[in-house]
């Protein structure tokens, strides 16, 4: 998991140094990359100021390992076999909140953002136990499963690096932290055989490093649409190896988020003048003033 987040952001530092929002001096760039004079946002002359709303909803789903293995266990007395077959199900999320653009053009962070919303998750497992005799063979097999829901209030911040394809698309790629707490659901119950000794449940509270990446489109000057994918690539609190995965019965979950994300830039007052650029020697004779 250290590995994967070492990736993650070796690629948001490498991605923001290959891409830039000034305009090349040689003609021929004009031509060949049209984002070069065509920006998605003008800090200056543009119509739009740097900050705006944005609202994204979608659906979640727990992700889980494809394997199912075996392990051996003492249950009653009695060696015995058991596994846990877990599956996600599907559920829904929301959030709004604001977008700020940075004050100038900027290699790494383009813009940042912050949300509160709430976000549901839903999963199972199932549970086999084959109980064996003195031969090691199966002599009969008791089953038991879980189902539960998990509703979450959340705040999250993330800062955003653009890698601009042409006038109206780009790649938005994005690392965040989110606070989450639990509002609702939380069932422990368990139907039928159990082995409460590797059940653990998550914590009310979860704080997690997350990663999202998105495809956007320009549909006007302001306006912005988004979809795109978001998923914890490192857990924060509570602290127990690093996994973000939920873990929930005896089983581990890992959140994905599909999103539509949608921005609209508050529209600059038509009356009021754009600000002067000044640069640095001439704001050190203004000081000295």
């Amino acid at each position: 998991m250290r590995v994967l987040v070492f990736i993650l952001i070796s690629l948001f530092a490498f991605n923001g140094s290959a891409q830039t929002y000034k305009q090349k001096k040689k003609r021929k760039q004009h031509f060949a990359n049209p984002r070069l004079h065509k920006p998605l946002y003008r800090w200056v002359t543009g119509d739009y100021l740097r900050h705006g709303i944005q609202v994204a909803v979608g659906p979640t789903y727990l992700l889980t390992n494809l394997e199912v293995p075996q392990r051996e266990i003492t249950y009653g007395g009695r060696p015995a076999l058991y596994q846990f077959d877990p599956a996600g199900k599907l559920g829904l999320y929301g959030e709004i909140g604001m977008v700020h653009i940075t004050k100038r053009p900027r290699k790494f962070i383009q813009y940042y953002d912050w949300s509160l919303g709430y976000k549901h998750f839903g999963g199972k497992e199932e549970l086999q136990l084959d109980l064996l005799n003195s031969s090691g063979e199966i002599q009969s097999s008791e089953f038991g499963s879980g189902d539960f829901n998990l509703g979450y209030a959340f705040a999250r911040f993330g800062v955003h690096n653009v890698i601009q394809l042409n006038p109206r698309n780009f790649i938005d790629h994005a690392l965040g932290v989110n606070l989450d707490f639990r509002v609702g659901g939380g069932n422990m119950e368990y139907v039928g055989s159990s082995l409460p000794e590797t059940q653990f449940f998550q914590n009310d509270l979860v704080s997690q490093l997350n990663y999202e990446i998105g495809y956007g489109f320009k549909i006007n000057g302001g306006f912005f649409i988004i979809p795109g994918v978001r998923m914890p690539v490192m857990e924060i609190y509570e602290w127990r190896t690093g996994n973000p995965s939920l873990e929930w019965y005896s089983s581990t979950y890992q959140p994905l988020m599909m999103k539509l994300k949608f921005v609209w830039l508050f529209k600059k007052d038509p009356n009021r003048c754009p600000p002067v650029e000044v640069n640095s020697k001439d704001r050190e004779m203004m000081r000295k003033m």
